[in-house]
């Protein structure tokens, strides 16, 4: 039986699903107030100006491993993934039980004819093809429960994009996974603690 890393799989779903979603609606449209189209100038410390785009990033592991949601999902679907491997698990150690003493009956000339020995071998054989049967039903009622809360991952952070950008002055707000898309960025324009914030403030109110 496979022994998948559900968690890496999981995390990297709901990641690929977090990435999908605001590369797609992260756009403010330029009617917006013109306050959100300016570029504002400063000065650091040391004097040198310092130019502000109106623009944001979102650190999506972050967000995936502190927004309450998605831990709240992740943890459902390991639950049901060990509840799935668990009932598998039983049952193979069953049919291997089974199976052993099929082969010492048979080594031993303990059925009383040929018939008998084909028929319990034909029923170990059905029996197995049951557990891969098993295997594939498990799998993809993990894969189905895994796409529903992705979508509704998707939908509670839709639901959220189109409100924060009427009251946030961004052009563009783009993600960060593993510095995949921002090589380097000033600690201004990463706004994941204040999403995760209003996020499970939003979540806690809901529940």
């Amino acid at each position: 039986m496979k022994n998948n890393n559900v968690q890496t799989v999981i995390n990297a779903t709901l990641a690929i699903a977090v990435i999908v979603l605001i590369a797609l609606q992260l756009f403010v449209p330029r009617d917006k107030k013109s306050s959100s189209n300016e570029v504002v100038s400063a000065k650091d410390s040391s004097g040198v100006q310092m130019v502000t785009m109106p623009i944001a990033y979102i650190d999506v592991d972050s967000l995936l491993m502190n927004y309450e949601f998605s831990k709240k999902a992740n943890e459902k679907l390991l639950i049901q993934s060990e509840k799935s491997k668990s009932e598998l698990q039983r049952k193979a150690n069953k049919w291997q039980q089974e199976a052993m003493d099929f082969q010492k009956k048979l080594q031993a000339g303990a059925f009383l004819s040929q018939e008998r020995a084909e028929a319990e071998n034909n029923r170990l054989m059905k029996e197995r093809q049951n557990l891969e049967e098993l295997e594939a039903k498990l799998a993809e009622n993990l894969m189905t429960e895994q796409a529903k809360l992705n979508q509704q991952l998707n939908d509670t952070l839709q639901a959220f994009i189109d409100d924060y950008v009427k009251t946030h002055p961004y052009q563009m707000i783009i993600t960060n996974t593993m510095r995949d898309n921002v090589l380097y960025a000033e600690k201004q324009y990463n706004i994941t603690a204040e999403v995760v914030e209003i996020l499970n403030s939003r979540y806690n109110v809901e529940k």
